[in-house]
């Protein structure tokens, strides 16, 4: 049957944040009632996206978007998908690589054929996110990849430095 599905799509992401991504579908809600129920259940300001398509008793959903993105499925994979309360997946996405990357959303209907289940590939949708990343976030990267070479290059030269001037300022003094 023929139904719709709503979801939220951001836009961007600041590094190492994570944010909610939810999809909800119905075979029998309007595109502006789903929506709105998505909004009241996400709560965020992430733009909505409306998409026609066909409904299955059994549906599946699955976010992708590694290596750049670590995704936490919230709802099961594949779920059955009722006329009166939308249907809901959610997941956790949280951003691991910056730069521009693509989160994937496959859609799924599970037809049964001659007693077997099947999944038949609806509609796959890519989305392009803009992830940030601040001045100190990447001076946090800088110093967590090279201290090492910080501490052999600046810190044990300034602490010895430091240690002699110590010295002879007390030698300076049993004079």
């Amino acid at each position: 049957m023929q139904g719709r599905i709503a979801f939220n799509t951001p836009e961007r992401m600041q590094y190492g944040d994570s944010r909610s991504i939810a999809l909800v579908a119905s075979p029998a809600m309007d595109a502006d009632t789903l929506s709105a129920e998505l909004r009241r259940r996400i709560g965020n300001a992430d733009p909505v996206e409306i998409a026609s398509l066909q409904i299955a008793p059994l549906m599946e959903a699955r976010l992708e978007g590694a290596p750049a993105f670590e995704i936490t499925a919230l709802t099961p994979v594949q779920q059955p998908v009722s006329r009166s309360p939308p249907t809901e997946w959610r997941w956790t996405v949280r951003a691991a690589q910056t730069g521009r990357h693509q989160l994937h959303l496959t859609i799924n209907a599970i037809i049964t054929v001659a007693g077997e289940r099947y999944p038949r590939s609806l509609d796959v949708l890519n989305r392009d996110i803009e992830v940030e990343i601040t001045a100190g976030q990447r001076i946090g990267m800088f110093l967590g990849a090279n201290w090492q070479w910080l501490l052999g290059t600046v810190v044990i030269p300034l602490a010895v430095w430091f240690w002699s001037q110590r010295r002879k300022h007390t030698h300076q003094r049993r004079r």
